[in-house]
């Protein structure tokens, strides 16, 4: 053992010794039997440098999943996989689940190489969604492994859902005490986006964007009709915060509980990029229909003790389309029960406001209450969601823009385009 620590001791010190003669010699210049010492230094200092550039861009350019999305044609899954400095005829196969596949079709998106490959995805008795995991790849002889997964699920397209999510927001109330900060979470679903006559005070437009959620996600904010705590906006990623630009504003529009539990919010914004959901009962203000047995899928962003997750999605079915609940721990909400969808997906606490949605994206209710005992949801049905947007906003309009007395730096009115609101007015 001594002599082992002796040749690792020997050994290091002859190389810090090697090292600091070589790097003296960049600073005066030795000679050993003729031979500079600084060349000899610059000689091993440019080979170290290109070594470690090489490896750099050897590493860079290592064929590489960036990203995974799963559609469906024909009732066959087909996953879909974005490689970078991968080509047709590189790629030689891929393990999916430990299933190997060597037949695919292909395409380009620039310089991104789009490989689909027809699998077998197999649901066990009573599974709705599957996780798909790639283990590896083997291109030009070379075996590479991969970390990257994605979630299937039985009745629903991935489109579809990674298009509605677009929609789907996460709202927090943060409520700053002296000694500690209190924050609430929830969900909402933004279904409408308007050109504010707000303007910056540079001239710049500003976007009106509109967010379904409970009124039991901001019923803490709202004492006494006085007003605390900020409201943020999380949109398509947990990280990416509005009120984001100096302008920005987050406002309470205004509620409704009669023998239900939903509110509206305004998010006043320069970013035009944000959408909305695209559907039609918002244009016609018409329900559509729901049936027992109907595949739904639900958004929302369910916060734990261990974490908040942001979008989580969740498949079931349609278990009852009048269902009546009550919320045991509310006086005010839902005394004489709530009329209801009943759904076999759960999320958790956190995704109150988040979005019901069928099998074409349509929101067929608004999340309020659920079991995590049972593992079914609560979704307050359209048509009250449509009464709701009639009583707070009015019925949608021809006209592109509303009329909004919101002034400008008035955060803490809270009003419909028409009409300002009492508080005791609204709990019915």
């Amino acid at each position: 053992m001594k002599f082992i620590k002796r040749i690792f001791r020997n050994f290091f010190i002859s190389l810090a010794t090697t090292v600091l003669v070589l790097f003296s010699a960049l600073i005066i210049d030795f000679k050993i039997f003729n031979i500079s010492l600084r060349d000899v230094s610059l000689f091993y200092s440019n080979q170290i440098t290109t070594a470690i550039s090489d490896a750099a861009i050897d590493i860079k350019k290592s064929p590489t999943i960036i990203d995974l999305k799963i559609t469906r044609e024909d009732d066959i899954d087909i996953l879909v996989v974005y490689f970078k400095f991968v080509n047709e005829d590189s790629l030689e196969s891929i393990t999916i689940n430990y299933t190997t596949y060597t037949n695919y079709v292909y395409e380009y998106d620039k310089d991104i190489f789009v490989a689909c490959f027809p699998i077998d995805i197999v649901y066990e008795n009573g599974e709705i969604k599957k996780e798909v995991y790639v283990n590896s790849f083997i291109v030009n002889d070379k075996t590479y492994y991969s970390s990257k997964s994605i979630t299937a699920f039985k009745g629903v397209y991935h489109e579809v859902i990674e298009r509605v999510k677009k929609s789907v927001v996460k709202v927090l109330i943060e409520d700053t005490g002296y000694f500690s900060t209190r924050v609430e979470h929830g969900s909402g679903v933004i279904f409408k986006k308007e050109i504010s006559k707000t303007k910056t005070p540079f001239g710049a437009q500003m976007y009106d964007y509109y967010i379904l959620t409970n009124f039991h996600v901001i019923q803490s904010r709202i004492e006494n009709n006085r007003f605390y705590g900020k409201i943020s906006i999380r949109y398509l990623d947990v990280d990416n915060s509005y009120p984001k630009y100096f302008f920005d504003r987050v406002d309470v529009v205004g509620w409704y509980t009669k023998d239900t539990d939903i509110a509206i919010l305004r998010l006043t914004t320069t970013d035009a990029n944000i959408q909305a959901l695209e559907d039609e009962q918002f244009i016609t203000h018409e329900a559509l229909t729901v049936t027992e047995g109907q595949t739904v899928f639900l958004i929302g962003s369910p916060v734990s003790i261990k974490e908040s997750k942001f979008n989580e999605v969740n498949e079931g079915v349609v278990l009852n389309t009048r269902s009546l609940v009550k919320l045991q721990d509310d006086t005010i909400l839902c005394k004489d029960g709530c009329k209801a969808i009943k759904i076999s997906a759960y999320l958790g606490q956190g995704s109150s406001g988040g979005g019901s949605f069928d099998s074409n994206g349509n929101l067929i209710g608004l999340h309020f209450a659920g079991s995590p005992d049972i593992g079914y949801s609560s979704e307050i049905p359209m048509e009250i969601v449509l009464e709701a947007i009639e009583y707070i906003i009015g019925k949608p309009k021809s006209e592109t823009q509303i009329e909004s007395f919101t002034s400008f730096f008035s955060l803490n009115k809270l009003m419909t385009p028409f009409q300002t609101f009492d508080k005791t007015s609204l709990l019915e």
